[in-house]
This record gives C-alpha cells, sequence and structure tokens, in this order.
C-alpha cells in the first residue's frame, strides 16, 4: 500500500487499504484519538468492549504480548511481536468500528506511549487521570496473561516517565481532567444531579464537594450508587428519568448502549443544563432549544483554546519524556545486543566443542591446545564484524533480520540441549 508519513515518522493507514512494508518484530501499536480525528473521533469511533477486543487477540497465536489503552478519547493496541500479517489480523475486527487508524511501529511506539503517559497527547492536555488508565490497562493485560517481558518494561517505565513529568513540570498541580473541564459550566447556584458512580462520576462527584456544591447522585447499580451518596452525605436518586426531571443541571458520567435522555423526557422538566461526559453519548442531541448540551465535542473546542495557554509548559515537558525516551532506548539497546552476542558465542562454542571432540580421537593431545587456539581465533574473525554490525544498529527490536536470526538461534540452541540430555541418558 502506500504510505504517508508526517514529521513524526507515524504511518497513517485508512483500513480499507493494505499495508505491506512493514518489517516483524518489535512492539507495534494500533491507534486512533482525539489528537488525529480531533472532535470527528466521537461520531467515528463505534463503542468496543475491551472483552471483546482480547476475546480477538486471543484467536492469533503469533501474538505473545498485547495491552490494550481504551478510554473517552483514544483506543490503542500495543501488540508484539509485530507484522503485517497481524496489522490485517487487527485490521479485519476493525472494518466498521473504526473510520481511520494509524500503526506505529518500534521504537516510535515506545516513544508515543510515554507521551501519552505524560498527559501530552490528550485532549486536555496534562492531564492525570491518563496515568492511571496507562496503569490500569498494564494490570489487565498482566491479569490476562499477556503482559510479558517486552509489555512489562516498557510500561513500567511509561508510567515512571508520566510521574517524573507531573513532577518537575508542575501537571500533578494543576489537576487539569475532563471532569474539571467539565465542571467549569456548572453554577454555584444549581440544583445538580450526578449520574454515575464510577471512577469519573466518584471523580466529579469529590470535585463538587471540594468546591461546597449541593449536588445527587444516581446510579444504575443502587448499592453501589447509595454508598458513595453516603461516603460523601448527599441524596441518592433512582435511576429513573423522571426523577432526574427535577433537576436543574445533570451530570452524565455513565455508559448507556442507547440515550439515557430523550427530547421527550425533558420537555416539562426543569432540566436547563445537560453536561454527558459519556462515550458515545447518553443524550439524544435534538433536545429542547431550552436546554444546553455540553458534550464531548463542545468540551475538546474549549479543551483546545485552554491547551493553547498551556503549550510553553508542554514543549518542556515534552523536553523531559525526549531524555527519558532516549536513556530508555538506549540502555533497552544495549540488553538486547548484549543478549544477541551471547547467545552467537555460546552457538559457535557448541559447534567448537563437538568439533574438538571429534578432533581429540584422531590428533594427538599435545597439539590439541594449538588447534583449539587456532580454530577459536578463526571463530572470533568471523564472529567479529557480525558482532561489530550487531553494535552499530539502532533500532535492534524492530529488526525483521535480526528477529529471524535469534529466533533460528535459539531454536538451535535448543537442540543442542535436548541432545545433550539425550545423551546423558543414554550413558
Amino acid at each position: 500500500m502506500k504510505f504517508n508519513r508526517d514529521k513524526t515518522d507515524i504511518f497513517y493507514v485508512d483500513i480499507t487499504v493494505r499495508c505491506e512494508k512493514l518489517e516483524k518484530g518489535g512492539i507495534f501499536l494500533i491507534k486512533v484519538s482525539y489528537s488525529d480525528l480531533g472532535s470527528m473521533f466521537f461520531s467515528t469511533v463505534k463503542p468496543i468492549q475491551l472483552e471483546e477486543v482480547y476475546d480477538y487477540i486471543s484467536k492469533n497465536e503469533n501474538i505473545q504480548e498485547a495491552v490494550v489503552l481504551w478510554t473517552c478519547n483514544r483506543f490503542e493496541i500495543y501488540f508484539y511481536p509485530g507484522s503485517y500479517d497481524s496489522v490485517q489480523f487487527f485490521d479485519e475486527f476493525l472494518k466498521g468500528k473504526i473510520y481511520k487508524y494509524s500503526v506505529i511501529h518500534g521504537e516510535d511506539a515506545i516513544r508515543h506511549l510515554f507521551i501519552v503517559s505524560a498527559g501530552l497527547d490528550s485532549m486536555v492536555l496534562g492531564e492525570n487521570e491518563i496515568l492511571g488508565q496507562v496503569k490500569e490497562a498494564w494490570m489487565i493485560s498482566q491479569k490476562k496473561g499477556y503482559s510479558g517481558t517486552n509489555m512489562n518494561q516498557v510500561f513500567r517505565k511509561a508510567i515512571e516517565v508520566g510521574k517524573k513529568v507531573r513532577t518537575l513540570h508542575g501537571f500533578n498541580k494543576i489537576k487539569r481532567s475532563v471532569a474539571s473541564e467539565a465542571i467549569e459550566f456548572i453554577d454555584s447556584k444549581e440544583e445538580i444531579l450526578i449520574i454515575g458512580a464510577g471512577k469519573l462520576g466518584t471523580q466529579i462527584a469529590k470535585m463538587l464537594k471540594e468546591k461546597g456544591l449541593n449536588f445527587s447522585i444516581s446510579n444504575r447499580t443502587e448499592i453501589k450508587g447509595k454508598n458513595l451518596a453516603k461516603e460523601l452525605n448527599v441524596d441518592f436518586v433512582d435511576f429513573d428519568v423522571k426523577k432526574w426531571a427535577n433537576f436543574h443541571t445533570i451530570i452524565i458520567a455513565a455508559s448507556s448502549n442507547g440515550y439515557l435522555i430523550k427530547k421527550e423526557d425533558i420537555v416539562k422538566s426543569k432540566v436547563q443544563k445537560i453536561i454527558d461526559l459519556s462515550f458515545p453519548p447518553s443524550v439524544d442531541p435534538e433536545l429542547s432549544n431550552k436546554v444546553e448540551l455540553v458534550n464531548m465535542e463542545r468540551l475538546s473546542s474549549i479543551s483546545e483554546i485552554n491547551n493553547k495557554r498551556r503549550e510553553a509548559l508542554a514543549r518542556e515537558a515534552l523536553k523531559t519524556v525526549e531524555e527519558e525516551y532516549l536513556k530508555f532506548i538506549t540502555n533497552l539497546n544495549e540488553r538486547e545486543k548484549q543478549k544477541i552476542i551471547k547467545k552467537f558465542v555460546t552457538y559457535t562454542d557448541n559447534i567448537l566443542n563437538e568439533e574438538l571432540e571429534i578432533f581429540s580421537k584422531e590428533i594427538p593431545r599435545e597439539y590439541m591446545l594449538e588447534v583449539e587456539m587456532g580454530i577459536k581465533a578463526t571463530r572470533n574473525k568471523i564472529l567479529g564484524p557480525l558482532i561489530q554490525a550487531l553494535k552499530n544498529t539502532a533500532d535492534i527490536k524492530s529488526s525483521s533480520l535480526l528477529s529471524e536470526l535469534e529466533r533460528l538461534l535459539d531454536e538451535q540452541l535448543s537442540k543442542s540441549k535436548v541432545e545433550k540430555v539425550k545423551e546423558v541418558k543414554g550413558n
């Protein structure tokens, strides 16, 4: 297929076409987010269940590791090892669900994760929630058995980078989030109802409590809603649209398969403002003109204005991300290089020992030391350029040639171990 590259060297792929130039190996990332599509994200990305994604991944035996990061303004699948076939595999799953996505390969995928974790790729620049969401996505992957050596080291470092950026550049003091942007629309004199007692609903409720505002809570699962209401010493309202009609402002922080509030539900109500933070939307967009609707699309336009005010701070934060990324990649590549070099040496040592054992039966003992030294010197001359080439390789994790070479070395070393075990048992 034809690629379009931007200045960050990211591949943008339309799901109606195919890509045949991706190398094998390394971490791959398929993603679509608010930063890619802007407000179009909320109208072009259909809801996908997390379990549905992992169930689909389990059908591909070639994918050894995977982490799915799914929030209100991004959908990302990190997987290892990457390949063209794996991208095609996910392409089939995403048809009809996502208008377009981008594929990031190797070190660029790691860099992107660090930027995301730092809150620099979010709809609300510098938000704190994304750090917890990255950690939660990693933990879910671990529970499902999909986070191995590669994902563990990359996500662990991404969380460290996210924390460091917030500490050094004050993002943790700003406390910006989708929730904080939303409550800017609330007047202190309003009668407020929060629908939803999950993470977002709880966060909003605690923010309103800190501001000294009066509000009530409604939740589909009654016991959960009542517990939150009791904790914050506020009223609980039944999960009934007729009961909601008595409030001036409604904040929706709950997901739904359809609209929770329709036009006819509020015709004769007190409702004058609805803040819908759910994705997909839980409110019929065709509301009465008397009702102000603040949804994710409108909220995103406000966030863009606020983000411009913090661009200087974000640029400094990005420098920290880049520094941490370069240090991590350098160390990662050095470890990988030493690992492969060790496998080369072990593999050639096995061959040398086998040949020396054969020679020892035909050559007098007094000459064996010279033979051994000569063979090892020859081996070292042959391996020298290869080892030097390995040391000069920039992104060793994303090289299809090295991935295949390492696979063959592992295969040969495994055979050698099996043969030694058989030999011992035979004796």
